[in-house]
């Protein structure tokens, strides 16, 4: 952590990047980055090559996002990303600046891309990590950093429930919680309770569609572009659709598989799992990556190989 703070102290303009088909924990570790850097006098420029769904777009600072300030950068900083590939069309950038990138990141798969990698997967969030960071750093939190940074860590933890959730992460939780200044209420209903009507037609959809093999215990939702037509959404609606399946009591592995509308024979797969069982190992079968409960990856395929051999994996993970 110490080298990537020599960094940023030698840095005027910062640009700072993190992945495609993004979450909150993204975003909202991106903005809190931002205004952590701009307290101590940095120029700093938010990156994201992702659509966004609309809590999102409701998040403070929002407009912030891809609306640079900046001509050029001294720093390139990658938050919450663990391959490069995954910084989309923004992956240039690092390649062309390596010498002068940095990373922040809790993802056990992260392949360190960066001049500068620090990574520890024992953080649930890259919003918790930023805790002990800006501690390091001296920045003061404010009450919007910490409403990011809360609404970071708690999607990521499912609300503080996923087995990710450590003694740390209620510790930052609620430290943050005191700096905000406000109800809880306020933070999670924004993002949990305010489905969008397309949103609310793919849960419906996501329920008639799942399936269930290897006596319940392993469940796949597929969503088609025709689904995504019908209820008219994008793939930015599906999140939390493996929610869907965790909730049946004998499933240990939820898979959602929702096909890319903008091409043909490509899926994006989110895999989650309970217990000892490892998404990670999943999704690396495809060459994706992510959590050991909680991973992802992109499959270019027809549906009926992408589901079948997904099923596979699956079977070989619960060793079925």
């Amino acid at each position: 952590m110490n080298r990537v703070i020599a960094a940023i102290d030698n840095a005027k303009n910062i640009a700072i990047l993190s992945h495609i088909k993004t979450d909150c924990d993204a975003v909202c570790s991106s903005l809190a980055f931002k205004l952590g850097l701009e307290s101590i006098g940095k120029n700093a420029d938010v990156y994201i090559d992702s659509g966004f769904s609309e809590q999102m777009v409701t998040l403070p600072y929002f407009d912030k996002v891809n609306n640079p300030t900046c001509k050029t950068y001294d720093l390139y900083v990658c938050l919450d990303n663990a391959d490069i590939d995954r910084l989309g069309k923004y992956k240039y950038k690092i390649m062309k600046h390596r010498a002068i990138s940095v990373q922040l990141d809790h993802h056990g798969t992260n392949t360190r891309y960066c001049k500068i990698n620090y990574v520890n997967e024992k953080y649930a969030a890259t919003c918790e990590l930023l805790y002990d960071f800006f501690g390091a750093m001296n920045i003061k939190i404010n009450s919007v950093m910490a409403r990011l940074m809360l609404t970071g860590i708690y999607t990521d933890t499912g609300k503080l429930s996923y087995s990710n959730t450590t003694a740390n992460t209620l510790f930052v939780a609620s430290r943050l919680l005191k700096i905000y200044g406000e109800s809880l209420d306020t933070v999670c209903r924004p993002i949990f309770s305010s489905k969008t009507y397309p949103e609310f037609c793919i849960n419906k959809i996501a329920y008639n569609n799942a399936e269930f093999f290897c006596d319940n215990k392993i469940g796949i939702i597929v969503i088609t572009t025709e689904n995504f037509k019908s209820a008219n959404a994008t793939i930015d609606d599906t999140h939390g659709l493996t929610d869907i399946l965790l909730s049946v009591k004998s499933i240990g592995i939820a898979i959602c598989i929702s096909q890319d509308i903008s091409q043909d024979n490509c899926y994006f797969v989110s895999v989650r799992t309970k217990g000892e069982l490892s998404a990670r190992n999943i999704a690396e079968v495809f060459g994706g990556g992510g959590h050991f409960n909680a991973s992802g990856c992109k499959i270019f395929d027809t549906l009926q190989n992408a589901k079948q051999n997904l099923l596979q994996a699956a079977k070989e993970e619960l060793k079925w």
